[in-house]
């Protein structure tokens, strides 16, 4: 007789926020025209023409960018809590760890499905949490992922198991 294994998520992109840089929207949004309203009231030609060539230079790649990390993460929130994502259960397998300073992704394979992330790349929704800084996926672990596009949505692992236990430790 099978026994139905229950699960219990350890991540869910649901709880998790969006990872837009706000100081750097802020200091577009505000700093900018601050710093050329500063400019201006001084007479300060040169600090004027090279603050609105910063502040539109700043404003037309950091509000864009922040926007689209915004939007990738709602868009990926929406897609799980509809089902609009596939799910993948089974064994980690070729488990690669980022290194602690980076210059890698941490990636692993679940049934021929691959999977690759990092602490240092907001850039994408989803889960980020490399093992080498507190992460808790591990090869050996026993997971079911929810995913779309490449992007981690939810991890669940069996009832009773410690996500930071090691396969040796059990």
């Amino acid at each position: 007789m099978t026994q139905l294994m229950e699960y219990q998520t350890i991540y869910s992109i649901l709880n998790d926020a969006p990872r837009v840089p706000w100081v750097h929207v802020f200091i577009g949004l505000i700093g900018g025209p601050a710093f050329i309203y500063t400019s201006w009231k001084t007479r300060s030609w040169l600090f004027l023409v090279l603050g609105i060539v910063w502040a539109g230079f700043w404003n037309i790649t950091i509000l864009p960018a922040s926007w689209a990390i915004y939007r990738d993460h709602e868009q990926s929130k929406a897609a799980l809590r509809s089902g609009n994502c596939k799910a993948v259960e089974g064994t980690i397998e070729d488990f690669h760890p980022m290194p602690y300073t980076g210059h890698s992704h941490e990636r692993f394979k679940i049934q021929g499905v691959s999977f690759e992330y990092s602490d240092f790349d907001d850039s994408k929704a989803g889960f980020n949490h490399t093992l080498s800084h507190g992460g808790p996926l591990h090869g050996g672990m026993h997971v079911r992922l929810h995913y779309r596009d490449g992007r981690i949505l939810q991890i669940e692992v069996p009832n009773g198991f410690s996500a930071k236990t090691s396969p040796s430790s059990r």
